[in-house]
């Protein structure tokens, strides 16, 4: 493997690149100190919390937003009392089924059914915990999961009075899920920024990390091939290019992406002692994870108070 050689335009567009990186990295890469910024995220204006209720003819009634609609669900094998409840601002949908309970058995059927639809997603949520719901005053019961990752559900629940009726919803964003995948773990660290190419509708992720032991160290460097070789599927190529800038103590990887995937270059950059630093180049052309994020939170809420208002008739 040859050092990094990138020729023509190109070679201009990434060194300018990489030298933006080299002062970035000099300057968190200090011993000064810094203040911890947030990830930025794309601005949404969200709309003021207001909310109405919902009883259609249905064992069920519950409070739902005034910037949502509900509609029947029209899909082949509808039931009746099967809903949409349409988020058009967020392009997001929560797809409410009822059953009414007939037996033991298939009470037990049911709730064995909404883990069983929750827990498909394991192949790519990055985790799926569950919680009580409990409103014994209302007979309101269920579990609520929660599915973090490139899952095409968010979130999921179902609610019971385990006698006679049973409801299950099931949160999708209509558009294909994408977890930014330089983000390890959730919430920023200090350091890390965006760097925006708005003429190129483009985005630079930065993350940076001092390295605390050899251990941590090769982990980083370990994570970083992990996560570009994770376009494996999409990219035609994917090349490794040494970096090495003795004097400066700069040293990493650079990769090459071809081909359709989402990122199409990153690399790592570290003095190997002290410092670390990964870069990942996304055009937006293309809705991922972390852009919907804060829509998502916002989401939640809403099916929280759903859930909490919810009552059977």
């Amino acid at each position: 493997m040859g050092d990094l050689e990138l020729k023509g335009e190109t070679s201009m567009k990434y060194v300018s690149l990489l030298a933006a990186v080299l002062l970035f990295l000099a300057a968190c890469g200090g011993n000064h100190e810094y203040a911890p910024k947030p990830r930025g995220y794309y601005r949404i204006a969200f709309p003021k919390k207001e909310y109405q209720g919902y009883a259609a003819g249905c064992p069920y009634a519950f409070t739902y937003p005034k910037y949502a609609f509900i509609e029947p669900d029209k899909k082949r094998g509808a039931k009746p009392c099967w809903i949409n409840m349409q988020f058009p601002r967020f392009n997001a949908t929560l797809h409410l089924s009822y059953q009414p309970i007939t037996s033991k058995k298939e009470f037990n059927q049911l709730v064995e059914d909404a883990r069983t639809f929750a827990f498909k997603h394991t192949v790519k949520a990055t985790s799926i915990d569950e919680g009580i719901i409990h409103y014994a005053d209302k007979k309101v019961y269920g579990i609520y999961y929660t599915i973090d990752g490139n899952a095409a559900s968010s979130a999921q629940f179902f609610l019971t009075d385990s006698v006679h009726n049973y409801i299950r919803g099931a949160l999708y964003f209509n558009t294909e899920p994408r977890l930014d995948s330089i983000q390890p773990v959730r919430g920023a660290k200090p350091c890390w920024i965006n760097m925006q190419f708005p003429r190129f509708n483009a985005t630079l992720h930065l993350s940076y990390q001092p390295i605390t032991s050899k251990k941590e160290f090769n982990q980083l460097v370990e994570d970083a091939r992990t996560f570009a070789f994770k376009h494996t599927v999409k990219a035609t190529s994917i090349d490794e290019g040494i970096i090495h800038y003795a004097d400066k103590k700069v040293y990493g990887i650079y990769y090459t992406i071809d081909g359709n995937a989402a990122s199409s270059a990153q690399f790592f950059l570290t003095d190997s002692v002290h410092n670390y630093i990964r870069g990942a180049l996304y055009f937006n052309t293309e809705p991922r994870l972390d852009s919907i994020q804060p829509v998502l939170s916002f989401i939640k809420q809403d099916m929280a108070v759903m859930i909490k208002s919810f009552k059977w008739k």
